[in-house]
């Protein structure tokens, strides 16, 4: 069959359209896709994943004594068998944030483990920003990562030298971290200390809902009768997980020492946050980092003792808009209208913000 009058198969690219005068939508789509892919060479990714170059020093690992606790729920990575999930190895490179590490991460359709892959990076101006600021802190100050996936954060602060207690229920993450810590970087093993439990505000045993191998972060922790007289070969970490207080771990944890907090446990941030008080007015909070859900937020019954707690470490919150890269601050009194005014991102039913509350 010949070619339709006037479309012949060398107008099918956007520069013989132009020469033509013929701009058709296949044109616009072509000019997209190479505009996308030329902000991608230069880590900037659409909607701000990834959105300036940075090719400042790097930070030198400052050597500290061993980080280690002999706790029950304290995994021993070393112990940990890995190789019926191997996972897949990769380079993070990023001298704007941290020395170069490598990280284990999930080999299937994984979200963050996709943008890691392709982009070495997620969440890019989040971690920038917290890692910065852990970088001019004072060198025992130590990281909580309350929801700690594969380890993201928790890998970044090791590999500034610091001391982390990372928290992850789910096996499958888990296992990468531990992997990322014992096999893949020398050392982290003694920086990063992982428990796998979730963090509630009552001893209790959780599930697991929405476990897709789309998103292994998007995973969150439910509690029912079912999961508590769970059958006698369930497995922990695929099939439940124990949910302790964190203020339970206050005679193992550090205490009278700089701590920063990366909290993201989908939906949960209330409960996990109200089983911490206790031990977190031991440590002088610097700078907390929640993936915000307002409704289930707005509804705490922990909110006004975790606002008057970061009120006593002098943090002022401040709401992150990614396609602008900015940090707008926000009026503690009018929390109820915290919200995404740019963007109206789900997880689940609730519409989530990331804030930092920062001391100044």
């Amino acid at each position: 069959m010949g070619a339709k009058k006037g479309l012949s198969p060398r107008s099918s690219s956007p520069v013989a359209g132009f020469a033509k005068g013929r701009f058709r939508p296949v044109h616009f789509i072509w000019l997209l896709l190479l505009g996308m892919f030329f902000l991608s060479k230069h880590c900037i990714i659409f909607l701000g994943e990834i959105n300036d170059v940075c090719y400042g020093k790097s930070f030198s690992m400052q050597p500290r004594a061993k980080n280690s606790i002999d706790h029950e729920h304290a995994l021993d990575c070393a112990a940990l068998n890995t190789e019926n999930d191997p996972g897949i190895d990769v380079k993070v490179h990023n001298s704007c944030v941290a020395p170069e590490f490598k990280m284990n991460v999930h080999p299937t359709g994984d979200l963050v483990s996709r943008f890691i892959r392709s982009w070495g990076c997620f969440e890019c101006s989040l971690v920038k920003k917290f890692m910065r600021f852990l970088a001019q802190t004072p060198p025992d100050t130590f990281l909580l990562d309350m929801g700690a996936n594969m380890g993201w954060y928790s890998l970044h602060a090791a590999a500034l030298g610091r001391d982390v207690f990372a928290f992850e229920p789910f096996q499958k993450n888990y296992q990468r971290i531990c992997k990322s810590t014992t096999i893949l970087n020398k050392g982290f093993d003694d920086r990063i200390v992982v428990f796998n439990v979730a963090l509630t505000d009552h001893p209790t045993t959780i599930g697991f809902g929405y476990v897709s191998e789309k998103n292994f972060g998007g995973i969150h922790v439910e509690e029912s009768d079912a999961v508590k007289t769970k059958a006698a070969d369930a497995v922990r970490g695929v099939d439940y997980a124990p949910g302790i207080q964190l203020s339970s771990l206050k005679d193992v944890l550090p205490t009278n020492r700089p701590a920063v907090i990366k909290i993201d446990v989908e939906r949960a941030e209330c409960e996990a946050l109200g089983g911490a008080l206790d031990y977190l007015h031991t440590i002088d909070l610097l700078y907390v980092q929640i993936e915000w859900n307002p409704a289930p937020m707005g509804a705490c019954k922990h909110r006004d003792a975790i606002f008057e707690l970061f009120r006593k470490n002098r943090l002022t919150p401040y709401q992150h808009y990614p396609i602008q890269d900015v940090w707008k601050p926000l009026d503690v009194k009018e929390y109820s209208q915290w919200h995404n005014s740019w963007l109206i991102e789900k997880v689940g039913n609730y519409p989530f913000i990331d804030i930092a509350w920062i001391r100044e």
